[in-house]
């Protein structure tokens, strides 16, 4: 069980972090050790659908429906897939059974009554929709899916009613007010529907509910639509940006890298995608693939405040002490309120034993932001090399909650753990900061050594 658990714990690290690969050789090593266990098929199949290797995706499901038959998540997930291969029929039939088993569920009637709408059977996307408000009447989006297929069947008033009920329960619902400025204008132009949408437009409607959705802080499902509709003419460039910032917002700085290195293969350079892209690469711990990018942002906004303190972040990490110092004073004279220019400055002033400035800096960051990751890193980093490792411990989970994929954070709770003797835990930080940097010599190093703790 114990070789189960390190390698499944592997593989699922090195999924998060993009690592595809590399998780697969891990999760199949786990299904070695435990042959019957569905969240190692479950995160396979995951896999596979992202790598858009939808046969081997499906082959992993088939296996998951014998062990867990009515697992709900996996029914969804299944028919995504199968819809995605082409296979729309069995797709469906996932999603109705899974409704069977609790009509309340969501996610799978959304993506059911979406799969009716992109097939033109408008009569069963309503009663799909329809059945959505009756088992769950306080739930916006159902009452905005009827009206919305209402619409296009040119009963307007009953979809401009199905859209104020939807307003009634959320004021905010931006495509509810958009469907009734189209139903009123329809009434105005006798019935005649000057709304109606072709692909590319629903595809932006969606891109519109994705943007609302990353707005208000639901990443998770702003980054499901994303990845819908990433490849829909004429969306391709915003969904691709914006996926890449969901990403990053959740601190998976190794799948925005991947993101955002696509969105440059084939679109023009976006200061933005600039700036995300060396941010994600200082996060993963390749500073020097950093700078490139960081040095590219800046020659389109040399006052590029953000820019500025990541590329003093990359010239500090490499060495440059001098020109990191300029970068981070530079930032200040923009934004003297921003408290991370100062947490480096307060780094840097310690690697030279300079006890004052230290204090002054750390003092300006926590009046400028306490809660800032960057100060907490700073202050850990600081603890460790003072050996108060127990100090260290809580700033750096902190900081690890909103950037999983911080490689100085997980270096660092690494080598607090090891000296506490939590060798286990040890171990899994610098593994996972080796997957989003293997030429991490340090890593491979400390690794080594920790695998005979962890094997004794």
């Amino acid at each position: 069980m114990s070789m189960f658990v390190q390698f499944y714990k592997s593989g699922l690290e090195l999924y998060s972090g993009g690592h595809y690969e590399q998780a697969l050789v891990s999760l199949k090593k786990a299904l070695i050790e435990q042959p019957e266990f569905p969240d190692v098929y479950y995160t396979i199949a995951r896999i596979y659908d992202e790598l858009e290797r939808f046969p081997d995706a499906l082959s992993m499901y088939d296996k998951l429906l014998k062990l867990t038959p009515n697992d709900l998540e996996i029914l969804c997930s299944f028919g995504r897939t199968l819809i995605k291969s082409g296979d729309e029929r069995r797709g469906e039939k996932m999603f109705q059974k899974a409704l069977k088993l609790n009509p309340r569920d969501v996610k799978t009637r959304t993506e059911l009554v979406r799969l009716y709408q992109r097939q033109h059977k408008l009569g069963k996307a309503l009663r799909a929709a329809e059945a959505g408000v009756k088992a769950m009447p306080d739930n916006a989006a159902f009452y905005f899916m009827a009206g919305d297929v209402l619409r296009k069947q040119k009963k307007f008033s009953k979809a401009q009613n199905y859209f104020e009920q939807c307003l009634e329960i959320d004021s905010n619902y931006e495509s509810a007010k958009r469907g009734i400025d189209a139903c009123i204008r329809a009434l105005e132009n006798k019935g005649a529907d000057t709304h109606t949408r072709t692909p590319e437009q629903e595809a932006r409607e969606e891109l519109v509910i994705a943007a609302n959705l990353f707005s208000s802080g639901d990443y998770d499902q702003a980054i499901v639509r994303l990845m819908d509709i990433r490849n829909h003419k004429g969306v391709e460039r915003e969904a691709t940006l914006l996926l890449g910032l969901a990403f990053t917002r959740k601190g998976l700085y190794k799948r925005a890298h991947d993101v955002f290195i696509s969105f440059l293969r084939s679109h023009e350079p976006d200061i933005r995608v600039l700036f995300n892209l060396g941010m994600s690469f200082n996060r993963m711990g390749r500073y020097e693939d950093a700078m490139h990018y960081l040095n590219e942002a800046l020659q389109i906004d040399d006052e590029y405040e953000e820019a500025l303190v990541e590329m003093g972040v990359a010239c500090q990490m490499t060495g440059y002490h001098n020109e990191a110092r300029e970068y981070f004073v530079r930032a200040l004279k923009l934004d003297r309120a921003n408290p991370r220019p100062y947490a480096y400055l307060a780094l840097l002033a310690y690697e030279y034993n300079d006890s004052k400035k230290v204090k002054e800096f750390i003092k300006r960051a926590d009046q400028s932001n306490p809660d800032c990751p960057e100060t907490l890193l700073v202050k850990a980093a600081i603890a460790v090399k003072e050996e108060r490792f127990e100090e260290a411990l809580d700033p750096l989970m902190t900081c690890l909650k909103t950037a999983p994929d911080h490689f100085e954070a997980l270096k660092l709770l690494g080598a607090v753990r090891a000296h506490l003797k939590d060798y286990e835990g040890a171990y899994d930080c610098y593994r996972a900061a080796a997957a989003l940097n293997p030429a991490d010599r340090e890593c491979s190093d400390v690794l080594e050594r920790l695998a005979e703790h962890v094997e004794s």
